[in-house]
């Protein structure tokens, strides 16, 4: 159990080091989650059954989105 905490925490400071971005695009077309390679405010956090959690910086809240109202996502290609 503690092991599993541990692992936890490691994994959300990666993330937050990190700060993946790319586009997420809902059904009525605009942006969940649009990708900034300068500023990386806005980023993903992870998926969970059926909601995908991006991190707000602006609201400086997690935004809960169901899978079922995503269009698409658009990964950068990498080189």
């Amino acid at each position: 159990f503690l092991y599993t905490i541990h692992l936890s925490e490691e994994n959300a400071l990666a993330t937050k080091q990190n700060k993946p971005n790319f586009n997420i695009i809902l059904n009525d077309n605009s942006f969940a989650l649009k990708q900034d390679t300068i500023n990386h405010k806005d980023y993903f956090i992870g998926k969970i059954t059926d909601y995908v959690f991006i991190y707000c910086d602006s609201l400086k809240k997690v935004r809960a989105i169901p899978v079922k109202d995503i269009k698409e996502i658009q990964f950068p290609m990498v080189d």
